[in-house]
């Protein structure tokens, strides 16, 4: 499961909020060091998470792809690489697109 962007925007908001809003000083830290901690194992999380993500044909018709990562994308026109994805969108691993053997492209 890859992390999302959002929620790393939406802890450090949180963190934000705690050291401006809450005035109960002990609890405002223990949940600003247990954020702050979260916030760390997301940040090294994506840096494990993004590594290869294989994208193979589903369905020729429909130019769909199943990708490693157990996610499905449809391209309506070109490959990946024509259309400049270097990345999945899902997982953030580099796509990979294995090519045909010769002769039957």
């Amino acid at each position: 499961m890859g992390v999302s962007r959002m929620s790393i925007d939406i802890n450090k908001e949180f963190i934000k909020c705690l050291k401006v809003n809450c005035h109960f000083e002990s609890a405002k830290d223990l949940a600003i060091k247990a954020l702050e901690q979260q916030q760390a194992e997301i940040e090294q999380l994506k840096k494990d998470s993004y590594g290869v993500c294989e994208w193979l044909i589903d369905d020729d018709d429909d130019n769909c792809y199943d990708t490693s990562c157990r996610e499905y994308f449809i391209i309506l026109d070109g490959t990946p690489e024509d259309n400049c994805f270097n990345h999945c969108v899902y997982c953030g691993g580099k796509i990979e697109t294995p090519k045909p053997p010769e002769g039957e492209e």
